[in-house]
């Protein structure tokens, strides 16, 4: 035996070396496997957390079954008050619901609201107030990437600021009738209602003067009855409550902003001024009073200062917001988001604009 090679009796401090090696080697393998592992898991949680803060009450899991244009949609409708009802609610009954007479008269294209849960599921209260007053619904399969793509549903439904008429059907139906809790009847004796829309502490988008602004407007014209609401705290109140503030506005007055979509519940032939920043124009809600059968007016004001004209005030707080977004994209946003000062040529406008509102029968 002492003449066999060594390699087939190795010696025992070989034997322990060899085996004492493997098993670190199968630990280190082991360790590489546990980290990979919790790392898969930490990007799954990662992952779902980003899509529960993107697309709220969707299920992440579904969201591989979507186009990249649909999930824009969820991203911007999830979070917005006003895309979600403007351009997701309404213009979803536009294509279905829309159409004149009723619905058993109307023609064959017209069918009931199609929708997907999750967007029911968002206030279920605001739907049965819709249902209550004769509109009805389909829910659809979700992920619905035919019907809720999002530039597919802006083009085939009035277009991206409302402006097509070939494919904005008329509609026999008004959102503000559905959440009108009082049914006030606009009788000649009751003074005519105008609703001050105050972005109130916005340090981004907001009129310097507003206050001096709303209280030359009260006493130069009495015979209204003013109301002020702060849309900071109007966005904190489910949308049923955000809708019967409106249902009995004969005049609204505000800032250009998202508040304006409250629009969509006010009585037919009511007034919509919107104040704009000199140099900044969009036609969105111009377009949608127009849909809605509303008179609109339009004040185009200068930036805060006295030299009139000239490029607003951006504040730190908007410069931060959108520090990384495209040139033109930030350009665009600071002729927005200005603070605006309304002058006395303003206010001039804005009182005969009031007066002869005030002055005309209900």
């Amino acid at each position: 035996m002492a003449l066999l090679p060594s390699f087939v009796f190795p010696s025992s401090s070989s034997s322990s070396s060899s085996s004492s090696s493997v098993p670190s080697r199968t630990r280190r393998l082991a360790k590489l496997c546990i980290v990979l592992v919790v790392l898969m898991c930490a990007k799954s949680s990662l992952v779902f957390f980003i899509s529960h803060l993107a697309y709220g009450q969707v299920n992440p899991l579904m969201l591989v079954q979507t186009s990249s244009d649909y999930r824009q949609m969820l991203y911007v409708t999830r979070n917005n008050y006003s895309h979600f009802v403007r351009d997701l609610i309404w213009r979803s009954v536009i294509r279905d619901w829309g159409g004149e007479g009723d619905y058993e008269q109307a023609n064959t294209n017209r069918r009931p609201v199609r929708l997907e849960q999750w967007m029911i599921d968002k206030e279920p209260e605001y739907f049965k107030r819709l249902e209550r007053a004769g509109m009805q619904f389909e829910i659809v399969r979700a992920p619905n990437n035919e019907l809720f793509s999002w530039n597919k549903l802006l083009h085939s439904v009035c277009g991206n600021f409302f402006e097509d008429d070939a494919t904005c059907k008329a509609l026999d139906f008004r959102f503000g009738d559905a959440f009108n809790t009082t049914k006030t009847i606009r009788s000649e004796k009751r003074r005519k209602r105008i609703v001050w829309l105050s972005r109130g502490t916005n340090q981004r988008r907001a009129i310097s003067n507003e206050k001096f602004v709303y209280n030359a407007l009260k006493s130069a014209i009495p015979n209204m009855e003013y109301l002020i609401i702060n849309s900071s705290i109007l966005k904190k109140n489910p949308m049923v409550k955000q809708a019967e503030m409106f249902t009995d506005v004969d005049v609204l007055v505000s800032l250009h902003g998202a508040g304006l979509t409250n629009m969509l519940y006010m009585p037919e032939d009511s007034l919509v001024v919107e104040i704009m920043p000199k140099g900044y124009a969009k036609d969105t809600y111009m377009n949608f009073a127009k849909r809605l059968k509303l008179r609109y007016k339009r004040l185009t004001a200068d930036a805060d200062g006295d030299k009139g004209a000239k490029a607003g005030k951006v504040s730190l707080s908007t410069r931060t917001k959108y520090a990384f977004n495209s040139k033109e994209d930030k350009e665009r946003k600071f002729k927005r988001d200005v603070i605006i000062k309304l002058h006395d040529y303003d206010i001039d406008s804005l009182r005969d604009m009031l007066s002869l509102e005030a002055s005309k029968r209900k």
